[in-house]
């Protein structure tokens, strides 16, 4: 018998966003929602942030076939990065992937002013794909920044590297709604 190989589970305790993995609270409180996510391959969600509506952004890597509520993604390569939309009520509203033929990762997003965000990540392979944006690699890993509109749509990436390791690991955006 085959599991999936990571369970997404990302749960609202009385209007607080608490990942599954975080520390133990005062007082139980219900769940408002939980999610499971993902397929028989090496998936991960390496990152998640609270949307201003209510919902949260996820990021992270999936091998295979992911699926994400009724969005299933299939990997290009080794591993592919994925960022995903879930609604307040728990539906996953979009989910979407970039990858080339070696390991690719999402590992950090926050939110943008008109609904969407802003994520961030490495890639090995010899180039990536975000929506028009081609990305080439210039060493063993580089790192990248990606912005989606409200909607799953990519809105532009941009990379940077050199010959060695460059990783994108942590996500924010200021009160103004820009990336830092």
């Amino acid at each position: 018998m085959k599991f999936p190989s990571f369970v997404c589970l990302v749960a609202l305790f009385s209007g607080a966003l608490c990942p599954s993995n975080l520390g133990a609270q005062t007082a139980p409180a219900p769940a408002v929602w939980a999610l499971r996510c993902g397929g028989e391959g090496n998936d991960k969600i390496r990152g998640i942030s609270a949307a201003p509506d209510g919902g949260v952004f996820v990021t992270g890597e999936l091998s295979g076939t992911a699926d994400f509520g009724s969005h299933s993604l299939v990997s290009e390569g080794n591993l592919d990065f994925v960022v995903a939309k879930i609604g307040a009520d728990g539906k996953v509203l979009w989910a979407s992937r970039a990858g080339g033929d070696a390991i690719d990762r999402g590992y950090g997003v926050s939110p943008a002013p008109d609904g969407g965000c802003y994520v961030t990540g490495h890639f090995q392979s010899a180039t990536i794909q975000f929506g028009d944006t081609l990305l080439t690699n210039s060493g063993d890993y580089d790192w990248f920044i990606a912005r989606y509109d409200a909607k799953g749509a990519c809105l532009w990436a941009r990379s940077a590297g050199g010959m060695a390791y460059d990783y994108g690991h942590g996500m924010a955006t200021d009160a103004d709604g820009n990336a830092v």
